[in-house]
């Protein structure tokens, strides 16, 4: 049995305004999706989701045939032509479709089991990790020599699927495949970034989130109707984030938080925070953070905070009902994680 375990990723700075071009960062923490790749003595390959009770099963012309459709179909169109394989499902067919069909690997007689203690659409990626989970430990068990970049390519497909967008998963896959800190920027790709700065961060869950297709739609529209303030907005977040970077290389842990909380700022400006993540910035400015910000989509979900002193900030949040955890860097992702389990 191969077992996998890849980490939940949260955006530090840079979201939405990477669509546009500039500078995302994101990092790694310790929360994980895990996939077992075994057999089993049926027919056919067995998908097995237990932390949500789904459990399905799909022959080798099945996936054939998910294959074809995902290759010649819009994903819009491929998501709702064949309503026999559930939402949940779909996206990790979609991978295993690719694997058996272009690298000729029958799946025939293998069992995943695949879990996750990442909460679901609350902006850590979840979506994004189990995806890079299972790809790996799926190409790990067939034998697959392959390299990096095909790997996080395949488990894209997940994400494309899930977000519906050709272009999802860059950031959140890489970041959950290699582990600690990653940049991207469409011109330049993704950088695994080396970073020596000890941080540690306060997770604040401010409850459910707006899909993260409502929030970049919404900039899509605003940058579509009011293209130059729009734009001097993105290329404010894009300061953020080569200064944040920056930061983080010198080992300038105030000035990472300035630019937290500059970003945060203008991304509320932009209409993608929410009341709840404003205030808990607010609490946690209000309390001794360096900084703190929205990450991922916005629109509700998680807020991250930067502290020399995370138990000042959590009993002020408590209060205020929010559900609060401190969480370390994962420097080892999917990739560093793969166990051969007997």
């Amino acid at each position: 049995m191969i077992e996998v375990r890849a980490p939940a990723v949260i955006k530090l700075l840079g979201e939405h305004a990477v669509v546009y071009g500039r500078l995302g960062i994101a990092v790694a923490i310790d929360m994980y999706a895990k996939t077992a790749v075994s057999e089993h003595d049926g027919n056919g390959l067995l998908l097995d989701l237990s932390d949500i009770g789904v459990r399905e099963r799909a022959t080798d012309d099945d996936l054939d045939r998910i294959y074809r459709d995902y290759r010649s179909k819009s994903i819009e169109e491929f998501r709702s032509s064949d309503r026999s394989v559930s939402d949940q499902i779909l996206p990790y067919l979609t991978i295993a479709s690719r694997v058996s069909v272009e690298y000729g690997k029958s799946l025939d007689g293998i069992q995943v089991d695949i879990r996750s203690e990442i909460p679901l659409q609350r902006g850590f990626a979840s979506s994004g990790a189990c995806s890079t989970s299972f790809a790996t430990a799926l190409v790990s068990a067939l034998g697959l020599r392959l390299g990096d970049g095909d790997i996080i390519d395949i488990a894209r497909d997940g994400d494309r699927v899930i977000h519906m967008n050709r272009n999802a998963g860059t950031l959140d896959v890489n970041t959950s495949y290699y582990g600690g800190f990653v940049s991207y920027r469409g011109s330049t790709g993704v950088r695994m970034e080396e970073v020596g700065l000890p941080i540690r961060l306060v997770l604040i869950d401010t409850g459910p989130k707006r899909s993260t297709a409502e929030t970049v739609g919404h900039i899509a529209s605003l940058y579509n109707t009011d293209r130059d303030s729009t734009e001097a907005l993105l290329n404010s977040i894009e300061e953020c984030s080569v200064d944040g970077l920056r930061c983080l290389k010198s080992g300038d842990i105030d000035g990472l938080g300035r630019d937290m909380l500059m970003d945060h700022r203008i991304l509320s400006r932009l209409g993608v925070s929410s009341d709840a993540l404003d205030r808990a910035v607010d609490i946690c400015m209000s309390n001794g953070a360096l900084g703190a910000k929205l990450s991922g989509g916005g629109g509700g979900g998680v807020a991250i905070a930067l502290t020399r002193e995370p138990e000042r900030l959590i009993g002020p949040l408590e209060r205020e009902g929010f559900k609060v955890t401190e969480r370390v860097v994962a420097g080892i992702g999917a990739k560093g994680s793969i166990e051969k389990v007997i």
